[in-house]
């Protein structure tokens, strides 16, 4: 049965701090090690990822889905959750799953990145050139696999701690002194995907002009997907508009997750 996250308890929030450690978000995750023996003949936690991970098949025309890999893209904030800090402690989260880094410890996590190839809004909308948030939006979409669990120990622990506590904002720092400053975080409708599901939105300033971080975190069973909608080109008023998380992607992603 689905469920809204709530609350989390002390011991969650102590269990799941620290860094991720052997995890992998490397695109070759696949061929590594699980950092826990599978029973024989089962895949690791990795190679079920890989075979979890939406495709550009899953989706039909009009997306594009191609690797991510924080270890390799320039455009990474940082590698590991542990190279990021942030102004207020129960922000970090917040931080790292904005940033396609997973929440909490998993055994694994895998990002991809989907995107539109053309405009994939209604023949109108293509013939007027305008086009909808959903169409337009550029989205990071990253599997984590949990021990038993640790899924919704996290996800608790994200929405208790991080959305509720960081509605004012927060600013997050990474090694190399990159700072990424969110003035406000609110809690949006999640749907009902999955097990349970939360949403949020931040808003951002990039090149003098407020921008829109969309996020919708889903947990099935052990493995939680998190979906984080940017577009750099559309201004927003720090409201409802700006970038959201195609329908498609979410629905495509869901079904692959049973």
């Amino acid at each position: 049965m689905k469920r809204t996250v709530l609350a989390a308890s002390a011991f969650s929030v102590a269990l799941l701090a620290g860094p991720v450690g052997c995890a992998s978000g490397d695109s070759d995750a696949a061929d590594e090690p699980a950092p826990k023996a599978s029973r024989a003949g089962e895949p690791g936690p990795a190679r079920r990822l890989a075979t979890q991970m939406i495709t550009a098949a899953d989706l039909g025309h009009g997306y594009s889905v191609r690797d991510f890999s924080v270890a390799k893209e320039k455009s990474a904030f940082a590698e590991t959750p542990d190279r990021i800090t942030v102004d207020r402690g129960p922000c970090h989260p917040l931080a790292t799953v904005m940033n396609q880094l997973p929440l909490g410890r998993p055994q694994a996590f895998l990002t991809r990145v989907v995107s539109p190839e053309k405009s994939v809004g209604t023949p109108a909308e293509e013939a007027t050139g305008s086009a909808t948030e959903e169409s337009t939006a550029v989205t990071y979409v990253t599997l984590a696999a949990y021990d038993r669990g640790m899924a919704t120990a996290a996800m608790d622990t994200l929405l208790a701690r991080g959305v509720d506590s960081c509605r004012l904002g927060f600013t997050a720092r990474a090694v190399n002194g990159t700072t990424r400053t969110y003035h406000s975080v609110a809690v949006e409708e999640a749907g009902t995907a999955g097990d349970e599901a939360l949403a949020y939105r931040a808003a951002t300033m990039v090149d003098g002009v407020t921008r829109t971080v969309r996020t919708t975190v889903v947990r099935s069973g052990d493995v939680i997907a998190v979906y984080v909608a940017v577009d750099g080109t559309a201004g927003v008023d720090g409201g409802s508009r700006g970038p959201r998380v195609p329908a498609v992607v979410l629905t495509a992603q869901n079904a692959k997750l049973g």
